[in-house]
């Protein structure tokens, strides 16, 4: 009986330490995603637009 409870205890706490070392990194992106700030205190600036003012063009067939 003891062997069974050390060895369910042991998978309980692997499953824990897993499921805690697989979320802990989202949350933490997440966090510092929601508030950018560049260096000089503001927000970050847009991305430029193209220089003709349309879409980049699609990759080439052979890329794919």
């Amino acid at each position: 009986m003891k062997k069974i409870l050390s060895l369910v205890s042991l998978s309980v706490a692997a499953l824990l330490l897993g499921g805690w070392m697989l979320a802990t990194p989202q949350h933490e992106i997440n966090r510092l995603n929601s508030t950018l700030i560049v260096a000089d205190g503001g927000q970050p600036a847009p991305p430029p637009p193209w220089a003709d003012g349309g879409q980049p063009a699609p990759p080439p067939p052979w890329a794919a």
